[in-house]
């Protein structure tokens, strides 16, 4: 089949430069997954980042029992910090686990495991004749085509092999959430194609107050941390040249200014996404 014509289109999701900057600040400075955390209903709302963390922990072993256990192969979209792939191997799989963003195979790399391979590319670009029994986005469908998606996977699985999706879709025409498919977009698409969901349950509720604790802690250090800087350098940095220490006081003033713009916190807002989004586990197969 030649997919050199779909190869350009992508998700919505494809867009966004979170392996730039935001994506090395959560992992190097907070110490936390790429993921959404899950949370039980019964639990105290989360607001630390060890909060933060247990939460992510959880979510990551709710995607592992999402694999049939039956699986020996898995091909993991989207690398994160690697710990998926970790605790799908840990159960005895095999994993290729694939992302165009390099610095999530150095993570990767950090605990390696003979088990996991990386290779830094895009799913469209991964190579043909490859086949899998499971292949798994967690949180990663958003930067992908659904026809891509739907049709790439079809021929990286073995027969009776299980495509899992984790991932927030929309339900709302209208809304500040523009990085992730329409739900009922997914639907069709999977249908038109070929495929049946064979499990699907709603997360939206246990996974919603990641926003919550996301948008606490982006006020707290986000956005405070360009002003404790100029601060600091205004205290501290009386010896550097008068156009030195003007640049750097602007670019902290800029920065600041961009962080404070309130669209990355209306992202980050829990009953928003409880009243646009849904995030939903998908098991799917092939008709």
């Amino acid at each position: 089949m030649n997919t050199s014509s779909r190869r350009e289109d992508a998700g919505p999701a494809a867009g966004y430069r979170g392996d730039a900057a935001v994506f090395p600040l959560l992992v190097e400075a907070a110490g936390v997954s790429l993921h959404y955390g899950y949370f039980s209903a019964d639990s105290a709302p989360p607001s630390t980042l060890e909060d933060l963390r247990k939460g992510q922990d959880e979510f990551t072993r709710k995607v592992v029992e999402w694999v049939p256990s039956e699986t020996s192969t898995v091909l993991d979209v989207g690398t994160g910090t690697g710990d998926v792939a970790r605790a799908l191997a840990a159960r005895g799989h095999r994993i290729l686990t694939i992302s165009p963003d390099p610095n999530q195979g150095r993570w990767l790399a950090r605990l390696p495991d003979e088990r996991i391979t990386f290779e830094h590319t895009r799913f469209e670009d991964l190579g043909e004749g490859r086949t899998f029994d499971c292949v798994l986005f967690s949180e990663s469908a958003n930067y992908v085509a659904l026809e891509n998606l739907f049709s790439m996977s079809a021929e990286r699985l073995n027969p009776g092999g299980s495509l899992i999706v984790a991932a927030p879709l929309l339900v709302r025409d209208s809304s500040r959430f523009r990085d992730m498919h329409r739900l009922s977009d997914f639907r069709e698409a999977a249908s038109r194609q070929g495929w049946r969901i064979q499990r699907e349950t709603d997360f939206t509720a246990e996974t919603a107050p990641t926003l919550a604790i996301g948008g606490t802690l982006y006020d707290r250090f986000a956005v405070s941390l360009p002003v404790t800087l100029a601060d600091s350098l205004r205290r501290k940095g009386k010896g550097l040249r008068p156009r030195l220490a003007a640049a750097v006081l602007g670019a902290t003033a800029r920065l600041a200014a961009r962080l404070r713009d309130g669209k990355t916190l209306s992202r980050l807002d829990a009953e928003a996404f409880r009243e646009e989004a849904r995030f939903v586990f998908f098991e799917l197969r092939r008709n």
